[in-house]
């Protein structure tokens, strides 16, 4: 019964998160949470990337053939997530699972309402065009519909902040794309839908070099199983999500992530940490104890 429940809310979180070009992990691991509350944080968190995985992978080929993907910014940008995903894993065994939810609650309700006030800001398609300035990297996009996106960005405040979200995106096990999306339109002045395209592709990077680390350093210990159920629940709801993103506005596509943000913050903040087992006793508590 917990397998098919995993299945069915990787696929909800993948449709969803496809739609918005976040992946689902920021929604899935609230919920891997409370399913397995004895396992310890770094198997939920792999599970939890291997579904962000197969869902932003196949979420990219089919946003390949809607021609929205920025291949040579998603490149650039991906790479840079490697080396701080890596460090995330590793880091990630030495953290209390029960302090970082309330930590990355806090985080999520910020870029909420950053996005929030963002939107009310730029009008009606909740993004403006902002005028591409000397030394900025000049792209355009036109997709497979014939629409056209000239647009332009600061190529050193996208690798800063590509290292920084693929450390956040791997210790916490979202993949990324929750902070990719905002990121891409608020800061590098992405169009909404290239830029929900755009970070499928850098997440799945990310999200490979996280699982590919956590293989190479647990092996048969990982959860091997219930990673493939949720990725089967990914591959089925990236399907989905991908072509239902193709009937949203950009600015819906924001007011979603934002309000997705808002609750899995909320959920997470209110989230109960799972009970600390007694420690074991010692020779010398086994002697001092009276009976």
């Amino acid at each position: 019964m917990q397998e098919a429940v995993l299945i069915i809310t990787a696929f909800l979180v993948a449709a969803f998160g496809s739609i918005i070009g976040a992946g689902g992990g920021f929604l899935l691991m609230p919920v891997l949470l409370l399913m397995y509350p004895g396992d310890p944080q770094q198997k939920l968190t792999f599970i939890s990337l291997f579904a962000v995985l197969v869902n932003a992978v196949t979420a990219a080929f089919n946003y390949a053939r809607q021609g929205r993907i920025d291949y040579r910014s998603a490149l650039l940008l991906g790479v840079c997530t490697i080396p701080t995903s890596i460090l995330a894993r590793l880091a990630g065994d030495h953290v209390d699972r029960r302090h970082f939810s309330a930590i990355f609650a806090g985080v999520l309700m910020a870029i909420a309402l950053f996005i929030l006030w963002r939107v009310r800001r730029t009008g009606e398609t909740g993004w403006h065009q902002t005028p591409i300035r000397p030394g900025w990297w000049r792209r355009q996009i036109t997709d497979a519909s014939g629409a056209t996106f000239t647009y332009g960005y600061n190529v050193r405040t996208g690798i800063g902040v590509s290292l920084v979200e693929g450390f956040i995106a791997s210790f916490f096990g979202i993949g990324g794309g929750i902070l990719h999306m905002p990121v891409m339109t608020q800061l590098l002045h992405f169009p909404p839908h290239i830029a929900a395209a755009t970070s499928i592709l850098v997440l799945a990077t990310g999200a490979l070099a996280a699982v590919a680390t956590d293989v190479v350093r647990h092996g048969t210990d990982l959860p091997i199983a219930l990673a493939l159920l949720a990725g089967v629940g990914g591959f089925l709801g990236a399907q989905v999500g991908t072509r239902i993103a193709r009937r949203i506005t950009g600015r819906k596509l924001l007011y979603l992530l934002a309000i997705a943000l808002a609750a899995a913050g909320v959920r997470l903040f209110f989230q109960k940490a799972p009970p600390t087992a007694p420690p074991a006793p010692t020779e010398q508590t086994r002697s001092a104890d009276p009976r």
